[in-house]
């Protein structure tokens, strides 16, 4: 519509840049460039899938250093993977290093707002450090998400018994 107007106008704009021809080599070009990222991303992706899953099994097995080494490989590749943080901050909170553990959960819920169990850990911690009203706010967030999940419940039971004996 807006070269028709152009044109009956009489002020048809100088279109020089506007290629008349297909280069097929120029396309097989960007193509094969697609293909080769589109094999680069998946192999990233299949990169970070094993070694998150060995720096779980780590974690089960109680290797926290193994698990750790294993999650800073993931943070190479992949520094916006919130599975990843939340695994940090489980292995920080184990190993005692609250700061380091809420560092690592507000990446995870960063990078993954849904993420309920970063919410629920986040206000466990919060909870442990007597900063109520932050683990009340991820416990909303929590809530919020699955109003009925076990752990936020399970939360929620804690926080509402120290609002009991706050008022007493």
């Amino acid at each position: 519509s807006d070269f028709a107007k152009w044109e009956t106008d009489g002020k048809i704009p100088n279109l020089g840049r506007v290629k008349d021809h297909f280069s097929r080599s120029a396309y097989l070009r960007v193509i094969r460039g697609k293909d080769k990222a589109a094999t680069t991303l998946a192999k990233r992706s299949e990169q970070v899938e094993t070694l998150l899953a060995k720096a779980q099994g780590f974690f089960i097995a109680g290797r926290d250093q193994d698990a750790i080494n294993s999650l800073t490989e993931v943070f190479k590749i992949a520094s916006d993977n919130a599975d990843a943080h939340l695994l940090m901050g489980r292995l920080q909170e184990r190993r005692g290093n609250l700061e380091g553990a809420i560092t690592s959960l507000k990446a995870a819920v960063f990078w993954n707002s849904k993420l309920i169990a970063g919410h629920v850990l986040l206000g466990r911690i919060y909870f442990q450090k007597n900063e109520l009203v932050q683990a009340r706010n991820h416990l909303k967030q929590a809530l919020t998400l699955n109003p009925e999940d076990r752990d936020a419940l399970a939360l929620k039971r804690l926080i509402d018994s120290e609002n009991k004996l706050e008022n007493k």
